[in-house]
């Protein structure tokens, strides 16, 4: 299972439904879609868009302490994964909870999540980062080609 389709399933379980789900990743602990938008708002996070109508916004890992702090001072529900993509972490899943506040409920509804309102929607023409690196090599041929 990739790392998206591990996020979303892990924020579809029913323990997680008011919860806002970071993923350790890499360096970063990542949110998606509705977390990714209420943490944006909440802690002034910059959210990119990694698909059409998909957030994400990341906490480098150096600073989840300071962050899970302030999560808690706004008191919202909140649960952190650790993620691996090349072994498994517990019990046969490359995931495992790490951390849970209990707090206030999210609730997915009273969440904007129009992407035609979005700045960074409308900056884009495409929302798939795998289109990342072909762009990046037209820029690069515009480039040497002046």
């Amino acid at each position: 299972m990739k790392f998206l389709e591990i996020a979303k399933k892990l924020q579809d379980e029913e323990e997680n439904k008011e919860f806002i789900v970071l993923i350790r990743c890499g360096a970063f602990f990542v949110s998606i879609g509705k977390d990714a938008v209420i943490l944006s708002e909440q802690l002034n996070l910059n959210v990119n868009c990694i698909t059409n109508r998909m957030c994400k916004v990341g906490i480098p890992v150096n600073a989840i302490y300071d962050y899970i702090k302030r999560l808690e001072k706004i008191g919202f529900n909140f649960v952190i994964y650790n993620y691996s993509k090349d072994e498994m972490v517990e019990n046969g899943k490359k995931y495992a909870e790490a951390y849970r506040f209990k707090g206030k409920p999210i609730i997915e509804k009273e969440v904007c999540l129009y992407c035609e309102k979005c700045i960074r929607y409308k900056k884009h023409e495409t929302f798939d980062n795998l289109t990342l690196f072909n762009d990046l090599r037209k820029l690069q041929e515009l480039r040497d080609n002046k």
